[in-house]
């Protein structure tokens, strides 16, 4: 039995995909990629930095290479990156280009003009405020009939980018939402009681957990003022937990002691595999402003704990009606919001934790994703061959 045309509509199609470094290939992208394999297209993984060798591909018939540049370079010198991805270009002649996030994108654009390798290219921006830049709008303006498509990660992402580039195409412009295998995380989770004993919490505790890079517009800083405010009888007793670390370390240190909460806020530093320790937590925070799709957000609501987010960037399209919405940047708002989760019964948090694993389970799923991103790509293919290869 042979693979139809709908099942496989990349067939044939060879995707040269640019990105940064090895460390930004993070899960997200991977099941991009693993949606383009099953649809049938050959892959080429082209990295500005290094060459490629430390990259491990989950798919051995992957072709992985690198241009070898330093990340200075990559930094500094953008018409140099450009002239080596060209060659790049004139060597493999790919029938579809993906740069992902901004670097990678203005580097194919360039280069795609000196190679003169007039197939389509399509930019992954993953960031919310990713076109907030007025030189990368020029960039983009500049190259706007090259660029062939734009992927976000949400409708409030691509709703900023329409109003940031109102001339560019809106219909060019797709949503293509994160996704996580919920059950298969669920099975790597540490049980309630083992996460707690790991982590040297009280089994008895009630437990506000975090998991984030300290970032300042990760607003770890409201969730401490938040937590610091708590008025509901008991409240004294809780405990937060916030697992990550970052350039914020010391200041948020020194804040929960200005604040009186150092005694009953464990910072555990970074820890690999993080979300295994979602099912210590009670209830999930994470006040960020700025995240466009935390997939953080999706671990949380696999271990079916009620989540808290605020209302800003895409949070709220990514919790949806079941979730947990502050307004941002707002503390004493957002400790009402604790209060109130402390106040329900364990069986009310484990009913709304279901609900809201349920909803996440219907609402992103791998066959969205697909539909989605090979949705985005339909048209690539009629273009690919319209397009003379020289075209510009």
């Amino acid at each position: 039995m042979t693979d139809t045309p709908e099942e496989r509509p990349l067939a044939n199609q060879h995707i040269l995909i640019v990105l940064e470094k090895k460390g930004h290939v993070g899960a997200n992208v991977r099941e991009h990629f693993r949606v383009y394999r099953e649809a049938g297209a050959r892959l080429t993984l082209c990295f500005l930095t290094g060459d490629g060798s430390e990259y491990q591909s989950d798919c051995p018939d992957d072709n992985v290479t690198g241009l070898r540049l330093s990340d200075k370079a990559t930094r500094r010198n953008r018409i140099a990156t450009a002239w080596r991805l060209a060659r790049v270009l004139r060597r493999d002649r790919p029938d579809v280009m993906i740069g992902d996030q901004y670097k990678c994108v203005a580097s194919l654009l360039l280069a795609s003009v000196i190679a003169r390798h007039g197939r389509p290219i399509y930019a992954l921006l993953r960031g919310y405020y990713a076109t907030d830049s007025r030189s990368r709008r020029r960039y983009y303006q500049a190259f706007r009939k090259r660029l062939t498509g734009i992927l976000t990660l949400t409708v409030a992402q691509r709703d900023r980018f329409i109003a940031n580039m109102p001339w560019y195409p809106t219909d060019r412009i797709s949503v293509v939402h994160n996704y996580i295998d919920a059950h298969r995380l669920r099975t790597t989770m540490l049980p309630r009681t083992e996460a707690r004993a790991r982590l040297g919490l009280d089994q008895d505790q009630f437990v506000f957990g975090c998991v984030a890079r300290f970032d300042s517009y990760k607003r770890i800083t409201d969730l401490l003022k938040a937590f610091a405010k708590l008025q509901t009888q008991g409240a004294a007793q809780a405990q937060l937990v916030i697992i990550g670390d970052g350039k914020e370390r010391a200041a948020l240190h020194a804040e929960t002691r200005d604040l009186g909460i150092h005694s009953r806020t464990l910072f555990t530093g970074f820890l690999a595999g993080a979300n295994r320790y979602m099912q210590a937590f009670d209830v999930f925070v994470l006040p960020s402003e700025g995240d466009n799709f935390a997939r953080v957000f999706l671990e949380a609501m696999a271990a079916e704990i009620p989540v808290v987010g605020v209302r800003g960037g895409g949070t709220p399209e990514v919790l949806g009606t079941t979730g947990y919405i502050a307004p941002p940047r707002d503390p004493a708002a957002l400790s009402e919001v604790l209060d109130q989760l402390i106040r329900l019964s364990p069986d009310e948090r484990c009913a709304a934790g279901r609900k809201g694993r349920e909803e996440s389970e219907i609402r992103f799923t791998r066959e969205r994703l697909r539909h989605q991103l090979l949705g985005a790509l339909s048209g690539s293919m009629m273009q690919a061959r319209t397009l003379q290869p020289d075209g510009m």
